[in-house]
């Protein structure tokens, strides 16, 4: 699979990334994880995204305790972590509130126990998980710039930030923010129109892509998604997926591939270069969205899901 560059002052990236959000949503054996990991090396994805938080503070040590009996036998891998977000959870039943937190104190904290969690000596980069509204970006770029000091991380980077919250925090660095992980899918069109993947592309840095797959609901019905959830008003937007379904259908028998490898497609025909973080945990379906690497849509294929998702015309 082939790798890019995130930043010119960055590392080379997988084109896609295994994301372990969900891996404690299903009932995944250590052998099942061991498997998942072995399947992401064999297609080229070598790099991994985690956050401190995922799996209720689980998904980490989980991850870690199957990557550490299977290490010596495997290329080298890469991590990404995240942390700032503060969870209301029984783990810390203490807290009145879910909040963040982007404080140097919890910030180091987080990395110690991410790098004791993964069984690793160094993160390959780190993400603040959400923009902080109490944020003190003098004590917090010094903080993540002592922190590649230290030897503790490679790389740092955002995650969910606007492009004002994104410079700020870069003008009291002297390291480079390398990627920002924001939510962009053909469920999810915001960062197309909102400034968010142009000032990225302008600085010539790659994006990554969290729920690429808007969650699993592309190929959802209307009528499914009100069943799943029935107090909920079915937005314009929810209504135009049905057609959205089958135009995706249609493409992935005109390209002879998977409606998911479509939709993924659609993002890396992008000229930003998203990275897509893909999260499922059966091993067909990362084989299956590898594919998306090897697809490249015409012009108007794109529109068409464009199109499809919007629900009209563009202008």
């Amino acid at each position: 699979m082939q790798e890019v560059r995130i930043h010119p002052k960055g590392p080379h990236v997988s084109r896609l990334v295994y994301g372990a959000w969900r891996m404690l949503d299903s009932d995944l054996t250590p052998s099942d994880v061991e498997r998942n990991i072995q399947t992401c090396i064999d297609l080229g994805i070598n790099w991994f995204d985690h956050a401190d938080i995922y799996g209720n503070y689980g998904c980490e040590e989980f991850f870690g305790s199957v990557y550490k009996k299977i290490k010596s036998k495997l290329p080298k891998i890469h991590f990404v972590t995240k942390a700032d977000i503060m969870l209301f959870s029984d783990k810390y039943p203490n807290r009145k509130v879910k909040h963040y937190d982007t404080s140097p104190k919890h910030i180091e904290h987080s990395v110690d126990n991410s790098l004791k969690y993964l069984g690793i000596d160094k993160i390959d980069i780190l993400l603040l998980h959400r923009p902080d509204p109490l944020m003190n970006a003098d004590e917090t770029g010094v903080c993540l710039d002592q922190l590649i000091e230290k030897g503790k991380i490679a790389y740092v980077g955002v995650s969910n930030f606007s492009p004002s919250q994104f410079s700020l925090l870069q003008s009291r660095m002297k390291n480079p923010l390398v990627t920002n992980q924001i939510e962009v899918s053909l469920k999810k069109l915001d960062a197309l129109v909102n400034g968010d993947l142009d000032y990225l592309y302008q600085q010539k840095i790659r994006p990554m892509s969290w729920s690429p797959l808007g969650g699993g609901s592309l190929m959802r019905s209307v009528a499914e998604l009100q069943k799943s959830n029935p107090n909920k008003e079915i937005s314009k937007h929810e209504r135009s997926i049905p057609s959205l379904s089958e135009i995706l259908i249609q493409l992935s028998e005109k390209y002879n591939t998977t409606e998911n490898a479509i939709a993924l497609s659609w993002l890396l025909r992008h000229p930003s270069d998203i990275i897509p973080v893909i999260g499922s945990n059966s091993s067909e379906r990362i084989h299956q969205m590898a594919k998306s690497t090897e697809i490249e849509l015409d012009r108007e294929d794109w529109f068409l899901l464009y199109q499809s998702a919007l629900g009209k015309e563009v202008p």
